[in-house]
């Protein structure tokens, strides 16, 4: 295994259990992992500075949390850097990393597209390899392509066979995603599961005050708590397609997309770019609308054979070595 006796330092935004789940496939294959805070706020008022790229109020603390940083990592003396997603770290730092830190490989990985995260193409030429889950950037710069991954968990839930919601709906509240989930469910006669989540009180009133974003969504709509693990896996098992509202700024797949993937489960997106996969089925991927029209029922109730060699490149561990193996492609 290329990962057994490696050190690999992984910074990232705390996103649900996902490092956690990194840091665990790391130790499976006989890596050490050693996990960091990509961001240096806890507060959700922090968070928010730093999301609305504030930089006069938010310079500082970086500056100061990466120096310590720095220097933790250099004790480590890491085989790999990993940077998911960064949205606090600045370029002088990667540099500073990669002075302390010589031998290790310095890799970012975005699972948020450019017209996101603008800033983040600053990243590409400093480190030894970039890598994005959106093609359209990846092609664009000349950038590694690789799609994000589901937990090997996923794959048991494609022996369930009692299913009781035709549709359900599992995310952060967003863009357009409270309107176009409502319609759909409201054109289905079906017994359907929506969740909408928010990870901060303060944020969702700041939205409500200074955007259209919430306009029409209640406190009594939203979850400021995220499911936890066992229900979302038992909800996901029990629905028969995902639905899956994708950001207007947003080419890539989310990680529920491709959760969905390893489950085996439908899914019926509002990304059309998910014709340009390899696990593509229009039995099991239906493209949703601009106008948010009903889902036919004979693709709910259509039976497909999953291709199982093309969906486990997307586990996982397939991901986490890919990752690793990168190169510097970018011009």
């Amino acid at each position: 295994m290329m990962m057994k006796n490696k050190k690999i330092a992984l910074f990232s935004p705390r996103f649900f259990d996902y490092p956690e789940k990194i840091c665990d496939e790391i130790r499976k294959q006989g890596g050490q992992a050693f996990f960091f805070d990509e961001r240096p706020f806890t507060s959700s008022l922090g968070k928010i500075l730093l999301r609305l790229n504030i930089t006069f109020l938010t310079t500082f603390f970086i500056r100061s949390y990466y120096h310590n940083m720095i220097k933790k990592v250099k004790e480590i003396n890491p085989d790999y850097i990993i940077f998911l997603s960064p949205e606090s770290v600045r370029r002088e730092d990667i540099i500073a990393f990669k002075k302390n830190v010589p031998d290790a490989k310095i890799i970012i990985y975005m699972w948020d597209s450019f017209l996101n995260k603008p800033y983040s193409k600053n990243y590409i030429d400093v480190a030894d390899a970039f890598l994005t889950f959106d093609k359209n950037d990846a092609e664009q710069y000349g950038l590694e392509f690789l799609p994000l991954f589901y937990i090997k968990e996923y794959e048991q839930l494609r022996c369930q066979s009692h299913q009781d919601y035709d549709f359900c709906f599992i995310g952060t509240v967003h863009s357009n995603r409270v309107q176009a989930v409502k319609t759909l469910i409201a054109r289905s006669h079906h017994n359907n599961f929506t969740f909408f989540y928010c990870p901060s009180k303060l944020l969702f009133i700041l939205k409500k005050i200074f955007t259209h974003e919430f306009s029409g969504l209640k406190f009594k709509d939203v979850s400021f708590k995220p499911l936890t693990k066992d229900t979302l896996m038992d909800v996901i098992a029990r629905s028969r397609c995902i639905i899956d509202i994708s950001h207007p700024k947003q080419k890539g797949l989310t990680m529920r997309t491709i959760e969905s993937v390893g489950a085996g489960k439908k899914i019926a997106t509002t990304n059309i770019n998910i014709k340009q996969y390899d696990f593509y089925n229009e039995n099991l991927h239906y493209i949703i609308d601009s106008e948010f029209s009903p889902i036919p029922e004979d693709f709910i109730s259509a039976s497909v054979n999953l291709n199982k060699e093309i969906y486990c490149k997307y586990r996982i561990d397939n991901w986490l070595t890919t990752l690793l193996l990168s190169t510097k492609t970018h011009n």
